[in-house]
């Protein structure tokens, strides 16, 4: 019975990252989430609704499974987020000089004045496999929004 109660938890947390006009959207945004980038970490205090405590609880698997899909890069955090292809969060990659980022710079900021990647900066700090396949995206573009996927991988089997 948990799977099932898991699956329409996770569920619900996918129509608040995807659907931020929803009316669950809007009334969870309001009530708990603080910062507009909700591909972050969520949490919960002990006056919350057990519920919200809940969701909470979920959303790590939530995002284990989930990565973006560059539109402008404008809400798509460059170091914490999911969006290049068959990665973990770059955060967690060996970086050489990890001093040098910031940890809130959007992909958006990865542009050079041609639109194009600017791989000057990141040559210092990512592996070389990484870069290449940072080629294979396309470069964050104007007037379309970042979105989330799903990676593909079922998570609650015989459902």
């Amino acid at each position: 019975m948990q799977k099932v109660t898991d699956a329409f938890l996770m569920k619900l947390l996918w129509k608040l990252i995807t659907d931020m006009n929803s009316l669950v959207a809007k009334v969870f945004s309001h009530r708990y989430i603080r910062d507009k980038n909700i591909i972050g970490t969520l949490c919960s205090k002990q006056a919350d609704s057990p519920l919200w405590k809940e969701l909470v609880k979920l959303w790590p698997l939530l995002i284990e499974n989930c990565s973006c899909n560059i539109g402008d890069g404008m809400r798509t955090l460059l170091w914490l987020n999911r969006w290049v292809q068959d990665e973990e969060c770059l955060i967690t990659k060996n970086l050489l000089h990890i001093e040098d980022i910031d940890i809130k710079a959007k992909v958006a900021n990865l542009t050079d004045d041609s639109g194009g990647w600017n791989f000057h900066e990141l040559r210092r700090v990512l592996p070389q496999a990484i870069l290449e396949k940072i080629q294979t995206i396309i470069p964050p573009k104007q007037r379309m929004d970042d979105t989330i996927k799903w990676n593909d991988k079922p998570l609650f089997y015989g459902l």
